[in-house]
């Protein structure tokens, strides 16, 4: 028999990113004050540069704090605080950041930003995982956000989501 082939495995690959640059994903969870808030990056996640890959969330409630939470398990889609959990635990955490914008009273002008190399590499407080400076290390990352507003459980904000493989 000619062309025939027998397989014993076949092997998935997951797009981590790696190949077009980060992939957004997931389903943000509505603020008190009708924000959707979106995950944005700029720049590329690199093992060795100690900035230039900056992950923001735009339309988010002014003057909060938040966190981006982060995982190398993959991505999740959990119940979590009235919204979605996207990233699979054990999850890390950034350092805090104000959302900034425009004065009270509430509206969408805040903005959360890190500059991921740069915490990656220690330099902008929290504790990273030495994994964030390997090349190839995928990473899957959501914004966290205080939202006194929202109602329970949780008073909180959630963006969507970012999956990314850090590169050289």
């Amino acid at each position: 028999m000619i062309g025939s082939v027998a397989f014993a495995h076949v092997v998935i690959v997951e797009n981590r990113g790696a190949v077009g640059g980060p992939v957004v994903y997931c389903q943000a969870k509505p603020t008190s004050n009708g924000c959707l808030p979106a995950i944005v990056s700029s720049g590329n996640p690199s093992a060795t540069a100690t900035s230039g890959f900056v992950i923001r969330s735009t339309n988010t409630i002014n003057n909060k704090p938040g966190i981006l939470l982060h995982s190398l398990a993959g991505r999740s889609h959990l119940p979590f605080q009235g919204g979605t959990l996207c990233v699979t635990p054990p999850i890390r955490r950034g350092p805090l950041i104000l959302s900034g914008g425009n004065p009270p009273p509430n509206d969408c002008s805040g903005v959360f930003a890190l500059d991921f190399n740069a915490f990656a590499h220690g330099l902008a407080g929290g504790n990273p995982s030495s994994a964030l400076t390997v090349v190839g290390t995928a990473v899957t990352a959501q914004w966290w956000g205080r939202d006194p507003q929202s109602p329970l459980p949780g008073g909180s904000t959630l963006s969507n989501a970012i999956d990314f493989a850090v590169g050289p």
